[in-house]
């Protein structure tokens, strides 16, 4: 059983009990992954799908000892350890783009929930 975790974008506090759109300790309710566009969504999804690759080879008892029997496990870690940087930079810009988007989102909300027929507020500088 899954537990509910919350969004991680701020203001938002939607309980989230799918890890589809989680790394970590931090998820991103369905609501605002879709704020995300499709190549920021698709570079994660295939940096995820790399390191999974990554480390089911680990995993694998025949191909670690290929790995190990060449003399290439140092390499082997440190692709794996690149893949999880890869994995960790595509979710980071995810993040930053769904923040904006979600920014941006707001005011546009707020900008519509304003009467037309208030007065406009003009500050000289």
């Amino acid at each position: 059983m899954t537990l509910p975790m919350t969004c991680c974008v701020p203001d938002c506090g939607c309980r989230v009990s799918d890890r589809g759109a989680a790394i970590g300790p931090e998820t991103i309710c369905s609501g605002h992954f879709r704020l995300a566009s499709a190549p920021a969504r698709a570079r994660l999804d295939r940096a995820r799908a790399r390191l999974e690759k990554l480390q089911s080879s680990w995993e694998s008892d025949e191909i670690f000892e290929r790995v190990t029997a060449r003399g290439r496990y140092p390499q082997f870690c440190a692709l794996i350890a690149a893949a999880h940087d890869h994995v960790d930079r595509a979710w980071e810009n995810l993040k930053l783009e769904i923040m904006a988007q979600s920014q941006d989102h707001g005011r546009a909300l707020r900008a519509r929930s304003v009467p037309r027929d208030a007065p406009a507020h003009h500050y000289a500088p």
